[in-house]
């Protein structure tokens, strides 16, 4: 199964979830399950199953056919269906290259941490919370000081031309 140098978005391929795949057919004595596969196919194959051992009791996993790599969703390329990572696909937010929406996320997940109410300090010193904020704090600085300088640059063009 070749793929071609540019990657595609996660979002653009029909997915195979395991979950989905659990509600309409159970576990077979070989370890497979059979896998619905969404319009605009309209059919099933059959996937070979593994687990691991959790606190309370095992977490099931699809086993890629590509590289026997354990996952919970398998993607539909043509009559193929592989893993995320033999397809080489990437999801939407690894495509926010600028300041402005790079920005943005690091927003998103301070807001998430403070949500959390996390403790970001235990006995003088942070806790991987704290690193955590305290290092996207300081990326949002960056970030926010890349803005304005781009911002800057774009006003004395302008001004230039006006000029």
């Amino acid at each position: 199964m070749r793929r071609s140098a540019y990657s595609t978005l996660i979002t653009e391929l029909i997915e195979i979830d395991l979950y989905e795949s659990m509600k309409r057919d159970r576990l077979r004595n070989n370890g497979q399950i059979m896998a619905y596969i969404p319009p605009p196919y309209h059919t099933s194959v059959y996937v070979q199953l593994t687990r691991t051992k959790q606190r309370n009791g095992w977490r099931p996993w699809f086993l890629a056919p590509c590289c026997n790599r354990r996952t919970s969703k398998l993607y539909v390329w043509g009559k193929y269906f592989a893993c995320r990572h033999c397809l080489k696909l990437k999801y939407p937010s690894q495509y926010r290259k600028d300041a402005i929406n790079r920005s943005d996320m690091t927003d998103r997940k301070l807001a998430r941490i403070q949500k959390q109410k996390r403790r970001l300090w235990y006995g003088g010193y942070p806790t991987q919370f704290g690193v955590q904020y305290y290092q996207l704090l300081k990326e949002n600085d960056r970030l926010h000081d890349e803005m304005m300088g781009n911002l800057r640059r774009q006003h004395l063009i302008m001004a230039s031309y006006t000029g």
